[in-house]
């Protein structure tokens, strides 16, 4: 038995934990972000929890770090990976329903366990009705994340020139970017991006107006493979619950308090109505349309 210290928010506690042999001599953590994304925080909080588990537990862990989604999901379906996390729904979505994954931790920003995606203008644009749409510019995610809510939202007129262009890029600060440049007139984002610019960029924010926005749901979080160890999981779900507050991990407080990084206990429950929006859309025939989508867009 070995003691280890771990904090609490009163004070440290000792936790006693028996320091296991695992059948694997490495353990994956592998996290797909997409080629352009910028949250370096998140990367720095999650690559110390995973050396101080791999540390507690004597075992070696490795944090792998994709910017290819197809590379991350080919990896995962060879059960290559023990530990997965991503921001991006469509992934998600595939390891959860088809690759033997489950959700066992939600990652919570700016005091936010949910959020939603918002269609935003400029405050200087003036929309007084879907019809004056058709003269505006959006710009919007790639992925089906950014198409399947604004098919949910205006339904088949998105394919009858509701938009006079659509710009796809591959995060929703792309777009806010674009939007404050006045190269689109509209951006479909996660409200987590606008969350962000409230902190690092409060004047851009005054210049946009939320114009409709899908229901909250809590976003894709970390999941284990169903073949992970369960001592490395309780391990790595108790080490991650507490980091906000960990002594061990106090030189990342101050990375973690700038965007109020928490994790917290989740199951595949917590995910219903994100995968009935994928599941409802498979069989409305709204995948098979999203390739219509992409071609009508400009790339």
């Amino acid at each position: 038995m070995k003691k280890i210290a771990a904090a609490t928010i009163a004070a440290a506690m000792i936790a006693v934990s028996t320091v296991a042999t695992f059948a694997a001599e490495t353990y994956n953590f592998g996290v797909y972000m997409g080629p352009d994304e910028r949250d370096q925080q998140l990367k720095t909080v999650l690559g110390a929890v995973v050396k101080y588990v791999a540390d507690i537990e004597k075992v070696d862990m490795k944090l792998k770090w994709y910017d290819d989604e197809k590379a991350f999901t080919d990896d995962a379906a060879k059960g290559a990976l023990d530990f997965a996390f991503t921001k991006n729904t469509d992934p998600f979505f595939l390891l959860v329903t088809k690759l033997g994954y489950e959700p066992i931790l939600g990652v919570s920003l700016f005091d936010k366990k949910t959020a939603r995606m918002c269609l935003y203008s400029s405050s200087d644009t003036k929309i007084t009705g879907i019809d004056k749409l058709k003269d505006l510019r959006l710009a919007t995610y790639k992925e089906h994340d950014g198409y399947y809510p604004l098919r949910k939202m205006f339904g088949d007129k998105i394919f009858d020139g509701l938009f006079k262009e659509v710009k796809m890029n591959s995060n929703g600060m792309a777009s806010l970017d674009m939007l404050a440049k006045k190269e689109v007139d509209l951006a479909l984002v996660h409200e987590m991006n606008v969350f962000s610019l409230k902190l690092f960029n409060p004047a851009m924010t005054s210049k946009l107006t939320e114009l409709v926005c899908s229901e909250a749901t809590v976003q894709p979080g970390i999941m284990k493979h169903k073949n992970a160890p369960t001592l490395l999981v309780n391990r790595l779900s108790s080490v991650m619950e507490s980091a906000h507050t960990s002594e061990t991990l106090k030189p990342y407080r101050s990375l973690m308090k700038t965007t109020k990084i928490r994790f917290f206990p989740v199951t595949i429950k917590d995910f219903d109505p994100l995968i009935k929006l994928y599941t409802d859309a498979a069989k409305s025939g709204w995948d098979k349309d999203y390739n219509k989508w992409l071609a009508a867009a400009k790339k």
